[in-house]
């Protein structure tokens, strides 16, 4: 009976590391991420999203974003007061030679911690 207390204790301790160091490795300092949504569009031989969220909170700032696979920085400009418009190129003919960067990521916004980046999902609601 001390035996199987024992192996018991063990192995619960076992499962709570593993579901500890498995957690989401985003640290609290992340600004939360509200009416995050997305628009597509199709310009005269562009194609892309136009995507929009607001964060709250304080914490460091979102870098980029992606949103179905392609991931694009988030420039100074992209931002008034605390929402964020970002326009999302997916597929072009005007500008020659560009390429989207191309991601494995789900859906989700980048924030950059003490130089390391972090990953945050998001569900972008489309309009």
């Amino acid at each position: 009976m001390k035996n199987r207390l024992i192996y018991s204790l063990f192995f619960l301790g076992a499962i709570f590391f593993i579901c500890e160091s498995c957690k989401n490795n985003v640290p609290n300092d992340t600004r939360d991420v509200k009416n995050a949504t997305y628009k597509m569009y199709d310009i005269g031989g562009e194609r892309g999203y136009n995507v929009t969220f607001d964060v709250t909170g304080k914490g460091a700032e979102p870098v980029a974003v992606i949103i179905n696979r392609i991931r694009k920085e988030i420039n100074p400009s992209d931002k008034k007061d605390n929402t964020y418009h970002i326009n999302v190129i997916a597929e072009t003919r005007k500008i020659h030679g560009y390429r989207p960067q191309g991601t494995s990521q789900e859906n989700g916004i980048i924030y950059k911690v003490n130089y390391t980046e972090y990953f945050k999902p998001v569900k972008f609601t489309l309009k």
